[in-house]
């Protein structure tokens, strides 16, 4: 495997900016040392990058895609935007067990974990996403035609709800769950869920459910951009993401889905983010984007999630990227990564400027690694010594 020397880079490990300058030396597909100054007792065949005016994060987890049947595009893109994990939270088993081999196989794109298909309930949720272009009941990837808010869906019993978690718990996994309203996300802690994605429309969060989080011990993934999209919200923001990007991608971004309800508003999740924050609750960032899906843009979407934290939420910039390192990485139990240290996955991103500081820099990607390969963003030179 290849051996670099990432060299004078401000690091960012997961928790704080633990060194101004540092050098990091990477083989093996594992980060093997971490000095204050250059080691004297290189030796073979070592690529060294110039850090120099850059910083260096560990590699982004975003905490709730969906790839669908679309591996190798969605994979390589998050990748291409540094995001070197993503949570998979509903596909079909053969697609996932597709994107699974892929990542084992390949570092040119992002790893994924899987849960597989959704637990639901005939005519439960998620079936407005179900639904393909052609108005089938079969998933596609192809894109969506959501059901209109008329129609009422079925809820599964509360009894239902906590043996589903009951059973994840016995076999020593998650039980995550998806909520967009209180009275949703107060059964769903009620079942015992370890973690609730998307955040609240409906309302700003009671106290109640505040301290309901609190007893749970449950993180939230806010999934803010999806948010956006489903209530029309953010069309300046989203178009400046959308800046670098051209044709029916651009217009993707710029789109939206205005699924939500009118008297739905992304205020509520704003708040909701800013209150659990308040109160000790870990949020894990996560996007909800899939191909297709109007707003969204995969791996990129990653970047205006972190950007609304900051600028919607509160959240410091150094607050915001523990979201998707190392807080993302203990939440997730992937304890190989999301931050940067001796003996931890070389899964790297590098970036021009100072996140720490400014969370819009993110996006100025020079160099991402996975397992200790090198991809370089193809906007931006190399920084070979």
């Amino acid at each position: 495997m290849a051996r670099h020397l990432i060299s004078s880079v401000r690091l960012f490990d997961g928790d704080s900016v633990s060194h101004e300058s540092a050098y990091v030396e990477i083989a093996e597909g594992i980060i093997i040392g971490i000095t204050d100054e250059r080691p004297a007792d290189l030796r073979g065949d070592l690529t060294e990058i110039s850090g120099a005016g850059c910083t260096l994060l560990p590699g982004l987890i975003d905490g709730h895609v969906h790839v669908y049947n679309q591996a190798r595009e969605c994979l390589g893109q998050s990748l291409a935007y540094g995001v070197t994990t993503v949570i998979d939270l509903h596909n079909e088993a053969p697609w996932a067990e597709e994107a699974k081999r892929l990542a084992r196989e390949r570092n040119d794109v992002a790893d994924i974990l899987s849960s597989f298909n959704s637990a639901t309930i005939p005519r439960g949720w998620p079936r407005n996403v179900f639904l393909s272009l052609d108005s089938s009941d079969e998933e596609t990837g192809e894109g969506f035609n959501l059901v209109p808010e008329e129609e009422l869906l079925n809820t599964p019993s509360m009894i239902v709800q906590q043996t589903l978690v009951e059973s994840a718990h016995r076999h020593s996994v998650l039980a995550v769950a998806h909520a967009m309203n209180h009275s949703d996300t107060h059964a769903v802690l009620q079942a015992g869920v370890d973690a609730v994605v998307h955040s609240l429309m409906d309302k700003p969060p009671t106290t109640e459910l505040i301290a309901a989080f609190k007893d749970s011990g449950a993180f939230v993934v806010p999934t803010l951009t999806v948010t956006a999209s489903n209530t029309g919200a953010e069309a300046e923001s989203r178009a400046r993401f959308a800046d670098g990007l051209a044709g029916l991608q651009k217009e993707n971004l710029c789109a939206c889905t205005r699924y939500a309800r009118t008297s739905q508003s992304i205020q509520a999740g704003y708040d909701q983010v800013r209150a659990l924050q308040a109160a000790g609750v870990d949020i894990v960032c996560g996007t909800d984007a899939s191909p297709g899906f109007a707003g969204m843009h995969i791996g990129l979407s990653l970047h205006h999630e972190l950007w609304l934290y900051v600028h919607r939420c509160g959240m410091s910039p150094m607050e915001a990227l523990k979201t998707t390192t190392s807080v993302s990485a203990r939440r997730w139990r992937l304890l190989d990564r999301g931050q940067i240290a001796v003996g931890k996955k070389a899964d790297l991103v590098l970036v021009r400027g100072d996140p720490t500081k400014d969370i819009g820099v993110t996006t100025n990607i020079v160099g991402v690694w996975r397992n200790g390969d090198r991809m370089l963003h193809p906007q931006y030179a190399p920084l070979t010594a």
